[in-house]
C-alpha cells in the first residue's frame, strides 16, 4: 500500500502545525467529542466504500454527500486562496468557492471510491486552540501485515451548537490545505493574478477528477 493511495482516506492537501495541550476536564470532554466526530464519519465513509451492492457512480455520489456534511468547504476554499482572498471581488470569491467545492468533492469522491478495505484507528487528540482540535490516527491495510500503519492527523473545529467540521488533514507531516494554498498562489502568480483563469482551471479539474496526489500538483500548472 503506497502513501499516495493512503492520502485518499483524508478529506483533503500539506499543512504543518505544532500542538500544545494543557488539559482540563472540560477540554477533555470537548476532545472526546472531536474524536467521536472523526470516528463516526470515518466509519460512515468506510461503510459506503465497502458496500459491494452499489455501483461506482452511486458510490461516488454517496461519498460526495458524506464529504459535504463532513467538511467546511467554504472555510477551506477561502484559506486555500491565500492572499488573493483579500483582494478578489465578492463575485470572484463566490465563483471561486463554488469552483473549489466542485473540485474538492469530485477529486475526493474519485479517490475514495477506489479506496476499499482500509481501517482507521484513532490514537488521541490535542487542543490546537479554542474549539480547534487535532485528532490523530493511523491508517492500515488489514490484509497487508508487512506494511506499517501510516500516521494521519485531522484538524477539527467546534463550530458551536454541537456541530463539528473537518477543515484540514495531514499525512507524514504534509497538510493538504497548505499545499493547495501554495499551488493556487503559484497558479495565480503564473497567470497574472487572473481569478477567472483559476476558477476555470478548478472547474476543468473537477470535470476530470484525479488522485489527491496528482490533482494538487496539476492545480499549479
Amino acid at each position: 500500500m503506497h502513501a499516495t493511495r493512503k492520502t485518499a482516506m483524508i478529506p483533503a492537501a500539506a499543512f504543518a502545525g505544532a500542538l500544545c495541550c494543557l488539559l482540563t476536564a472540560g477540554t477533555a470532554r470537548a476532545q472526546s467529542a472531536a474524536e467521536t466526530f472523526v470516528r463516526q464519519d470515518a466509519d460512515r465513509v468506510i461503510a459506503v466504500l465497502n458496500d459491494k451492492s452499489i455501483g461506482a457512480a452511486d458510490r461516488r455520489a454517496r461519498v460526495a454527500a458524506l464529504m459535504t456534511s463532513l467538511l467546511d468547504l467554504k472555510r477551506m476554499a477561502m484559506f486555500t486562496l491565500g492572499p488573493a482572498a483579500k483582494t478578489a471581488s465578492p463575485a470572484d470569491l463566490d465563483a471561486y468557492v463554488a469552483a473549489y467545492r466542485e473540485f474538492a468533492l469530485a477529486n475526493y469522491a474519485a479517490e475514495l471510491s477506489g479506496y476499499m478495505g482500509q481501517s482507521l484507528q484513532l490514537t488521541g487528540s490535542a487542543q490546537h486552540g479554542p474549539g480547534d482540535f487535532i485528532v490523530s490516527a493511523t491508517v492500515a491495510d488489514p490484509s497487508d501485515k508487512t506494511d506499517p500503519p501510516v500516521p494521519v492527523n485531522f484538524r477539527v473545529l467546534d463550530e458551536g451548537g454541537g456541530k463539528f467540521a473537518l477543515v484540514d488533514a495531514s499525512i507524514a507531516g504534509i497538510w493538504f490545505t497548505i499545499a493547495q494554498r501554495d499551488d493556487f498562489t503559484g497558479y495565480l502568480s503564473q497567470n497574472g493574478g487572473d481569478m477567472g483563469k483559476l476558477i476555470a482551471h478548478l472547474k476543468a479539474l473537477a470535470a476530470r477528477p484525479q488522485s489527491a496526489s496528482s490533482s494538487s500538483s496539476q492545480a499549479a500548472r
